[in-house]
């Protein structure tokens, strides 16, 4: 059996984010929903982190997006020569979840909450500018930096801890 094109990142050139969104941001959008793609399509998926990885390195070794095309031969290949694990018995529930036999509601990190007029007024002179040179971009993110930190620390309302837990959902 012959190998389908891969889908390539040049593939997506005449989308609008590819040309207005910074390219780590945007692979990283592709790559989330092709992987969400891939796994609500494919609940029998084996999926554990070795598995996982393995998509991830053949990928990153065909400089392809994880779009679920690409995640699909990418599973047919690997499962080929014998470098998939087996599914293992406990995932049967986990299959479940992308089936919507069980519903998960994300829990958000980060609330809205609206800018103090500070928090404006350092929001509007910071806005992007296209004639700023490296140096003055810099300084500009410093300071939008420190001044996220300092609003996200006044406007705290979660356990602090909680980013220390892991959580992991093949």
């Amino acid at each position: 059996m012959t190998r389908p094109t891969l889908d390539a990142w040049k593939d997506f050139g005449d989308d609008y984010e590819y040309a207005h969104t910074p390219f780590l941001e945007f692979q990283e959008g592709i790559n989330a929903q092709g992987c969400e793609a891939f796994k609500a399509a494919h609940p029998e998926f084996p999926a554990t982190e070795n598995n996982s990885q393995a998509l991830i390195d053949w990928c990153e070794t065909e400089l392809a997006p994880m779009t679920r095309k690409n995640l699909e031969v990418a599973w047919r290949e690997l499962q080929a020569d014998g470098k998939l694990e087996a599914k293992p018995a406990a995932q049967e529930a986990i299959g479940k979840l992308y089936t919507k036999e069980i519903a998960i509601r994300p829990v958000e990190a980060a609330q809205v909450a609206q800018p103090t007029p500070d928090e404006r007024k350092t929001l509007e002179a910071t806005k992007d500018d296209p004639g700023l040179s490296d140096r003055q971009r810099k300084a500009r993110d410093e300071k939008l930096k420190r001044v996220a930190t300092a609003s996200r620390l006044a406007n705290r309302s979660h356990d602090p801890h909680a980013a220390n837990r892991r959580i992991l959902i093949s």
